[in-house]
């Protein structure tokens, strides 16, 4: 393994190199790449407004499916409704749309207003309109949902100078159970910071501005196909925006000991594109040093520290694994770790790792997000002219300037393709058993990216007690080949499903496999 330092250590090479999208050689191409971007607006309002948007999110897609809903609650903020929902497999052909598949809509998508100086208030209005026929799932605060929640308006915002802080829905209120049994809303305390102005619409003030959406059509600007040997081959689109700086190849640990990732600068990318191993072996660098990479990319997009922060807040852990504490370690957030994290196993090397997620049952662990489940990933920080054709933002006025920062993670592992499959439900109670199992097939999308690879066929059973409301009041998950992290996703997924209304309580038993 090579440290970051070594890898960058090559003719015509500087220190602004440290980023993910500042890389090409040549003087005019060391500008971040989100300051070179033009304004991202769908229209063009007569007027310009005395302030500049933020915005943060990730974009998801993968490999063999036919759609890949945004992916969002990395944190794992407890409760029902943390886990997203993928569509049916198909051949894995690449990146995009047609014949390959679809992209997820921009997890967590998050404004931030900033006024300039001497402006204490300014009214504006905003709007978005997922592409390809997205839908807006859940917002904040509430705004004007188009026709088949295809397009969101706020057109009342108006925002003072100084901080404020919003209060947002729980996971038990009515406006946390959205159609895909996720709710953002429960979190976004989070991800305020102490930097952006306040938001008011109507009653409600906010430190920011927040929609979800669902897959939403829209090409991403690099191709990626998969060999038998594992290797990646990434080509640049045909028409697309320029996708500068680095792409980060990650294999992902259950922390942050256990994660490297193999670096491939942008520059490099010929007319037959370039071939990237896995993360393994030789070339590789350890995964605070991507983590690292990662926080400096968003840096140089425009983010502020403290949004930068937040994207960490909410992503870090599940692109990189969690830092752990204890063991005499105690690894900062920030990703700076002294290089102890060299090979694989960290408890065979007798060094801190992640504390045990707990039992099953009772007192519920914290769930841990799908995302956190995938082994093999490419991440790439999008150029904002992408970000514009999947997610177009209409702005009056417009603003002076705009950061759109989107990362894009797509999923090279194969175990989304891996079927997953299940027996009749055994149901004692007032539920009909075909209900149940239209409800819990549903979710299978979600349980399948719970699970990593195994060398043999994986069964497990669910066990539910559902109340007369529909709500999950208690599950059990049973199979003695699940690891912890795949037991607790399971277990988080189990509690968001939602059954109909019944006359008395209901107890379900699910047997499932999963013939690897």
């Amino acid at each position: 393994m090579h440290s970051l330092a070594s890898l960058l250590r090559r003719p015509a090479l500087g220190i602004a190199c440290l980023t993910l999208m500042a890389c090409t050689g040549e003087q005019s191409d060391l500008e971040p790449l989100g300051r070179r971007e033009p304004v991202a607006v769908t229209a063009s309002p007569v007027s310009q407004g005395p302030y500049v948007l933020h915005e943060w999110g990730l974009v998801v897609s993968e490999l063999g499916r036919q759609s890949a809903r945004a992916i969002t609650t990395a944190r794992g903020a407890g409760g029902a409704g943390l886990l997203g929902v993928f569509g049916d497999p198909v051949q894995p052909i690449g990146v995009g749309l047609g014949r390959s598949f679809g992209v997820g809509a921009g997890g967590k998508p998050v404004l931030y207003f900033h006024l300039d100086e001497g402006t204490a208030s300014l009214s504006l209005s905003v709007a978005v309109q997922p592409a390809g026929g997205g839908r807006v799932l859940e917002h904040f605060p509430p705004g004007t949902l188009g026709a088949g929640a295809t397009a969101l308006s706020w057109p009342n915002v108006r925002v003072t100078r100084g901080v404020c802080r919003g209060t947002y829905p729980q996971l038990t209120d009515p406006g946390c159970r959205t159609e895909d049994a996720l709710c953002e809303l429960a979190e976004l305390s989070a991800y305020e910071t102490a930097d952006a102005d306040c938001v008011h619409v109507g009653d409600a003030e906010a430190g920011l501005l927040f929609y979800r959406t669902g897959p939403a059509e829209a090409e991403l600007p690099l191709s990626v196909e998969r060999a038998s040997d594992m290797t990646v081959r990434v080509r640049a689109r045909p028409g697309a925006a320029p996708v500068r700086g680095f792409l980060m190849r990650i294999e992902r640990g259950a922390t942050l000991l256990d994660t490297f990732v193999r670096l491939a600068r942008m520059d490099e990318l010929g007319a037959d594109g370039i071939e990237i191993p896995r993360a393994i072996g030789e070339g590789v660098v350890a995964g605070n040093e991507g983590r690292a990479l990662l926080q400096d990319s968003l840096d140089s997009a425009g983010l502020t520290r403290a949004e930068r922060d937040a994207f960490m807040l909410a992503w870090g852990d599940a692109l990189f694994g969690v830092v752990t504490r204890g063991g005499g370690i105690g690894e900062p957030d920030d990703g700076s770790l002294t290089g102890r994290g060299v090979g694989r196993g960290a408890a065979a090397r007798g060094v801190g790792v992640a504390p045990r997620l707990g039992s099953i049952g009772g007192s519920p662990p914290v769930p841990r997000h799908p995302l956190g489940s995938v082994q093999d990933a490419l991440l790439y920080v999008l150029p904002q002219a992408s970000v514009d054709d999947l997610l177009p933002l209409t702005l009056d006025p417009r603003p002076r300037d705009v950061r759109r920062v989107f990362v894009a993670r797509v999923d090279l592992s194969t175990l989304g393709n891996a079927p997953l499959r299940a027996a009749a439900p055994e149901v004692q109670g007032a539920l009909d058993p075909q209900v149940v199992r239209r409800v819990i097939r549903r979710h299978f999308g979600a349980l399948r990216r719970c699970l990593l690879p195994h060398d043999a066929a994986l069964a497990f059973q669910l066990g539910l007690r559902v109340l007369t409301t529909g709500a999950v009041s208690e599950v059990t998950v049973d199979g003695e080949l699940l690891s912890d992290e795949e037991r607790s996703c399971v277990l988080g997924v189990a509690r968001g499903f939602t059954f109909p209304a019944a006359e008395t309580v209901s107890t379900i038993r699910q047997p499932m496999t999963v013939p690897y």
